[in-house]
């Protein structure tokens, strides 16, 4: 069964548990909890009565009681009215600090008795001891405060109009009627609880009835403000300076009293949140007090007069060269000039908290200088769209000297200015990519225009032999690149864009001469490899670099030196545009990153004038890069490669075959040599191309990974061009190959391995097929060697020496072959094997170890040697059967005679003794 548990007092009541009675009150009442809410809960609660009410909450209890008459409680009430001392309201109590006197020490506790105790003694009133006392500072001054504040509150009640208020006629003075008001204001409210109380019981009119006084007052303030500013003027233009100081002064003294204003709104109920993200303006209205700053900015004269300056004058003349960047310097100046006395003005009068200073920078440029530049802008793409280009940019960077401004920090004013252009941003980046692409586009397309003639001129030149470049060239050339583009380029062309690509081929050409005989332009000019001898030369004489040394990427200024180097890559100075390396060369490709180098020049500027506008420039900066290398890959290297293979799939090495004996064997496979040519160029775009990736890097680019686009079409391109040189070797295989089967087949002279018996022969020296063959696979080789790595060599060289020694024993076959001859034989073979060897392949060179051993064959005349040679596996170590050396055995001029001999040896096939005739 269960029982119920027995009623327990939680109270002591035996005389015996008096004192622990008395110390558990003594507790909760001064520092611990009051039943189940903490004190401080109780004290945070008194707050938000109203002072006429208090008196009642301390009659609820004892405990409540003690929470009202805490000094602690009254302080608070204190503060929080806010108190100033007025001239037109004087007490000495008020106008004193509060002095917080020391609690009195805690009484002893009382003697312990043995009577039960009274639970109905809380109920008990006893009257504070010594209330209006000193002993409590803070209550005696709210009680005073509130008497004092009660009158102007029932003043706004009971008079018609606020004007005619104890408020405004107890003093004429404007700060003390600021002073009082807010007082006023932070007494009527919620911080302080001065109402509801008798006679004062409507809340929501006394509240509008002192919001109606801030008005008023607020307008009495911008009134005397202008009285005041139109005496400043006065003022200055008479150069009175005691005059201006007073003037100046009484502007301070109403600015600061409307700032002080804001106070009796945010006690009413319109306190701001955060303002730190809104414009200026925005600010200056949230914050509050800003009838003065507001009238101040609009009665500038900068915002109210013509400004003696006027975009058309920023427009270049018919044939200028640069940017007429002086009237718009005068801009800046004339704004940098006025807002610096404007913000002089405002440290002195206005209070530094307020935020009229950027309010004043923020309301020129949105109205001043936005028109400004809307107007520039405008008509500068009436004239082209590359002005428009410059102007957007160079307007900002140049505006970026307002951001010195005293009085303002520098990425205030550059955040300012961003709002202004970045309204025009996504036109600007829309046209930036554009502008790019056209003039990639343009590019691309002059230099396709000449493919078509250099294809028909193909057909009716002979090939012209291109030395290659070394090593200590290509370091050279490309170490000249990478000091080019150190140096930043500003491009001040100001003509349309038709005109551009052309200025910028201008300025390519303003090269060595030694450098542009040895170049291939797409113009038109001849095969080479954009004079990598020359890079000190590169970019311009050594007398253009005394005062600077022109960059690549930076525009030349016309020169006779320019005009003579461009008569000399002129078609008349004899180029031959037909040879194929000018499929593809650095000419195009330094134009294209120039064109792409411009335009991050001019975005890069962006992006450092503010951080506003990073991100959105950012994005156009990796298309920009996208741009360039798809124009690289899709419009400059695949139609080159493309062509060069068909030129190699098309070459008839019959038709071009030489019809004097003699001269370079490399003449005779003239698409190949030049696309080994073409490898090379196209090695080097893509070494510049990651020259200039580097140069961007993490910092314009962002993170360098797999979802950067401009990562993702920089491998595009570097994989297309892998395969496309890769295909083109191909293709170059085959066409190797099939010179080889032509120079062996019709350069092999028909007595050279069987010759006349009264015939002297050298056999010191390989016939002329022999050489030919070997001549041109060293040449190929050593090409391929310069421009390719070494995976690639080995394939390459495994495969021609494959294709050859498959080519050789077709040939060795058809052929009728003397004992004299076979030593003629064996000479070739030994050439041969010397160029395999060079090769340094292990498995080719043992296939033609093998070979060259096999033309022993050729020299034996016994058949019975014969048979144990062609039997012996030792003699190609294994590399050929016997039936493989004895199909070589054919081409021997006697093998009718000695067959039945070793075949008797090999397979013991006697006729006459196994045969019989019938």
């Amino acid at each position: 069964m269960w029982a119920p548990l027995a009623p327990q007092r939680r109270i002591p009541v035996s005389t015996s548990q008096e004192d622990e009675r008395e110390d558990l009150n003594t507790d909760t009442i001064g520092s611990s909890n009051m039943g189940p809410f903490p004190r401080r809960v109780l004290e945070r609660l008194l707050d938000f009565v109203p002072l006429a009410d208090l008196p009642s909450m301390a009659q609820c209890s004892r405990a409540w009681k003690e929470l009202v008459y805490n000094e602690d409680v009254w302080e608070r009430r204190w503060h929080r009215l806010g108190w100033k001392p007025l001239a037109s309201l004087p007490d000495p109590l008020l106008d004193s600090p509060p002095v917080k006197v020391k609690p009195k020490p805690k009484p002893a506790p009382r003697p312990r008795t043995h009577h039960i105790v009274d639970l109905l003694a809380d109920l008990d009133w006893d009257a504070p001891a010594d209330v209006a006392g000193m002993e409590r500072p803070c209550y005696a001054r709210v009680v005073r405060a509130y008497e004092a504040l009660r009158p102007f509150v029932l003043s706004l009640l009971t008079e018609p109009s606020t004007s005619s208020s104890k408020l405004f006629t107890l003093t004429r003075d404007i700060p003390e009627q600021c002073t009082l008001l807010c007082m006023l204001a932070r007494f009527c409210s919620d911080v302080a609880r001065g109402i509801p109380s008798p006679k004062m019981q409507d809340e929501e009119t006394i509240v509008n009835k002192v919001r109606q006084a801030t008005v008023y007052l607020e307008t009495e303030l911008r009134s005397a403000y202008m009285t005041e500013d139109a005496h400043l003027v006065e003022a200055r233009a008479s150069q009175a300076s005691q005059d201006v100081e007073k003037a100046e002064s009484s502007i301070q003294t109403m600015a600061r009293g409307a700032w002080q204003l804001r106070m009796a709104a945010w006690a009413l109920g319109s306190q701001p949140d955060d303002v730190s993200e809104l414009p200026y303006m925005a600010q200056l209205h949230r914050l509050g007090g800003y009838v003065i700053a507001d009238a101040h900015i609009l009665s500038r004269p900068l915002l109210n007069t013509r400004v003696p300056y006027n975009p058309q004058d920023c427009m270049p003349a018919q044939h200028a060269e640069n940017l007429p960047m002086d009237p718009y310097c005068g801009f800046v100046e004339h704004l940098y000039a006025v807002l610096t006395q404007e913000n002089d003005m405002i440290v002195r009068v206005f209070p530094a908290e307020q935020p009229v200073a950027p309010a004043l920078v923020e309301r020129v440029a949105h109205t001043l200088l936005a028109d400004y530049l809307a107007t520039l802008l405008q008509c500068a793409r009436q004239v082209s769209e590359e002005l428009y280009l410059e102007w957007f940019v160079q307007s900002l960077s140049h505006m970026q000297r307002l951001s010195t401004l005293p009085g303002l920090e520098a990425e205030t004013v550059q955040t300012i200015l961003s709002q202004v252009w970045h309204k025009h941003l996504p036109d600007y980046l829309h046209a930036e990519r554009e502008w790019m692409k056209q003039l990639l586009k343009e590019a691309c397309d002059r230099w396709l225009g000449n493919l078509e003639s250099m294809l028909e001129s193909w057909e009716n030149e002979s090939n012209t032999v291109v030395v290659p470049p070394s090593a200590a060239e290509k370091r050279s050339f490309m170490s000249t690149f990478k000091d080019a583009l150190v140096t930043p380029a500003v491009s001040t062309r100001i003509t349309p864009v038709s005109k551009s690509l052309e200025q910028i081929r201008a300025k390519r050409q303003g090269m060595s001469p030694r450098l542009s005989s040895e170049s291939t332009l797409a113009s038109g000019g001849n095969a080479g490899y954009m004079g990598v001898g020359d890079a000190p030369d590169v970019w311009g004489d050594d007398d253009d670099n005394e005062e600077g040394a022109p960059t690549l990427l930076a525009p030349l200024e016309p020169t006779d030196t320019v005009s003579a180097r461009q008569e000399t890559l002129s078609p008349s100075s004899g180029s031959k545009p037909w040879q194929m390396s000018s499929l593809l060369n650095l000419a195009t490709a330094v134009e294209l990153i120039d064109i792409a180098r411009l335009s991050l020049q001019r975005l890069e500027t962006l992006k450092e004038c503010s951080a506003s506008l990073q991100e959105p420039v950012r994005k156009a900066m990796i298309d920009v890069v996208v741009a360039l290398f798809a124009s690289l890959n899709d419009e400059h290297m695949k139609p080159g490669f493309v062509t060069a293979r068909e030129q190699i799939g098309s070459y008839s090495p019959a038709k071009h075959d030489r019809t004097q004996p003699g001269g370079n064997a490399a003449d005779h496979v003239g698409p190949l040599l030049l696309f080994f040519e073409l490898v090379h160029i196209g090695d080097t775009i893509q070494q510049m191309g990651q020259v200039f990736f580097d140069r961007l890097g993490p910092r314009l680019l962002g993170k360098m990974d797999f979802t950067n686009a401009a990562v993702r079409e920089k491998r595009r391109f570097e994989n297309d061009l892998d395969e496309q040189v890769a295909s083109g070797l191909s293709a170059g295989v085959e066409l190797l190959v099939h010179q080889m089967e032509h120079i062996v087949l019709t350069h092999q002279h028909p007595r050279d391995y069987y010759p006349e018996s009264e015939a002297a022969i050298d056999i010191t020296t390989p016939t002329q097929a022999c050489a030919e063959c070997c001549a041109t696979l060293q040449v190929y080789c050593d090409l391929l060697a310069a421009c390719a790595d070494k995976a690639v060599l080995d394939v390459f060289y495994e495969e021609i020496g494959f294709r050859l020694y498959t080519v050789l024993c077709k040939h060795l076959k058809r052929q009728i072959i003397s004992l004299t001859g076979g030593f003629q034989v064996i000479c070739d073979l030994n050439h041969y094997f010397q160029f395999i060897e060079g090769l340094r392949q292990p498995s080719i060179t043992a296939r033609f170890a093998a070979l060259k051993r096999m033309g022993s064959l050729y020299i034996v005349s016994e058949p019975k040697e014969l048979a144990k040679m062609v039997q012996d596996p030792t003699l190609s170590h294994g590399m050929m059967r016997p039936e493989e050396m004895y199909e070589f055995l054919r081409a021997r001029c006697d093998f009718k005679t000695i067959e039945s001999n070793i075949d008797a040896e090999m397979y013991g096939i006697k006729i006459r003794e196994d045969c019989v005739i019938v």
